[in-house]
């Protein structure tokens, strides 16, 4: 399980320092499933679930407390503590 983490952390600052090439629309669809994979097998579903409004759909805070019933701040600490745990893993830190 650790080694699978490591693989897709790896893989996740490569292509993150990776510059475009011809292949830019591939690794457009990577990363994005990469990140996905990562925050499925790492966050806790609540901070999963606001990180992928939040992140990917692009969804406020006020639209995000109002569709999971939670406050704001609580959207705010879910998402802070998620965006924490990604830079620390990507630095290679502990998560």
């Amino acid at each position: 399980m650790i080694n699978q983490k490591n693989r897709i952390l790896q893989s996740i600052s490569k292509n993150i320092n990776r510059k475009p090439a011809n292949d830019s629309i591939r690794l457009g669809m990577a990363l994005p499933r990469l990140l996905l994979q990562w925050a499925a097998e790492n966050l806790t579903s609540r901070q999963y679930q606001v990180w992928v409004m939040c992140f990917l759909e692009n969804a406020t805070q006020t639209d995000i407390a109002h569709a999971l019933g939670i406050g704001t701040s609580t959207v705010n600490k879910h998402y802070t503590t998620a965006m924490r745990k990604l830079r620390n893993a990507l630095r290679g830190e502990n998560v």
